[in-house]
């Protein structure tokens, strides 16, 4: 494959950002284990389930190692054996949970979701108050960067899921505000900075911006993004409460409610 054809590749240009990504957040805190385990295991396994039961050719399982790469990312305080098992979890429900021949939930999220309300404890303590252990989900969790932003927009750019991410980022910062899920204090610079590294560009960026499992079409999209940020926070409009794994949650039932909005187009 020529270098031109890598970079038009939303696989590999995903790949490569949150390659990097993961790299720097990861600087001090010691060889990235659950990275590495979440990653080879997803790969093996998706190679294994494709070459000995749908015996296809063995080819670069690229969204595999994604999901691993995520899995990795998010599980960084976690026990070495959470990030396993979410990451099996992941693989198996791509291939075992699909409807009308597409796999229905965000394989990473998935596995992550199960596996935390299956053994809450394969994901260590929780963090964050009410939130649980696992990152990048809310106020707090594997807070990015900044300067990691124009990464993640690049690699959303090419998966061409902009007008899900945009919207849902501009409408989780809204809510964040009214609700003061987090403060904004006053309008300097520094007031200012401190509530934009908080948002959680991670899972809008990459996360909700699944390519198989969210639509294609710009209204849908934007309807998409602009309905997990409501199901993310309705919980705490309604009950005070927000934990980082019902804003998981929420994106598994956006999912499951597009997945049924396509199977009903297939039919017309």
């Amino acid at each position: 494959m020529k270098f031109g054809a890598y970079i038009k590749s939303m696989y590999w240009v995903t790949i490569a950002v949150l390659v990097v990504v993961a790299t720097v957040e990861n600087i001090g805190r010691g060889f990235p284990l659950n990275l590495v385990v979440a990653v080879l295991t997803a790969s093996v396994l998706d190679v294994a389930i494709k070459r000995l039961w749908l015996k296809r050719k063995p080819s670069i399982p690229l969204s595999a190692i994604i999901t691993g790469l995520i899995i990795g990312s998010v599980s960084v305080y976690a026990p070495v054996f959470g990030a396993f098992v979410a990451t099996v979890l992941a693989i198996l429900s791509k291939f075992l949970i699909r409807w009308k021949g597409s796999h229905i939930f965000n394989p990473a999220v998935f596995g992550v979701v199960i596996s935390q309300v299956l053994s809450p404890v394969a994901h260590g303590p929780v963090v964050h108050g009410l939130s649980q252990v696992v990152e990048g989900f809310g106020p707090g969790g594997l807070t990015v960067s900044i300067w990691s932003v124009p990464l993640l927009l690049l690699a959303n750019w090419r998966a061409k899921k902009l007008w899900i991410s945009i919207p849902f980022l501009i409408a989780t910062t809204i809510l964040y505000y009214f609700t003061r899920l987090v403060s904004l204090t006053s309008l300097n610079v520094q007031s200012v900075f401190s509530f934009l590294e908080v948002l959680p560009y991670y899972f809008a960026f990459i996360i909700i911006s699944e390519p198989k499992t969210t639509p294609y079409r710009k209204n849908e999209q934007l309807l998409f993004g602009l309905g997990i940020a409501i199901l993310s926070i309705l919980p705490l409009l309604l009950f005070g409460f927000y934990s980082h794994v019902v804003a998981l949650a929420a994106l598994l039932l956006g999912n499951l409610i597009y997945a049924a909005y396509r199977a009903s187009k297939k039919k017309v």
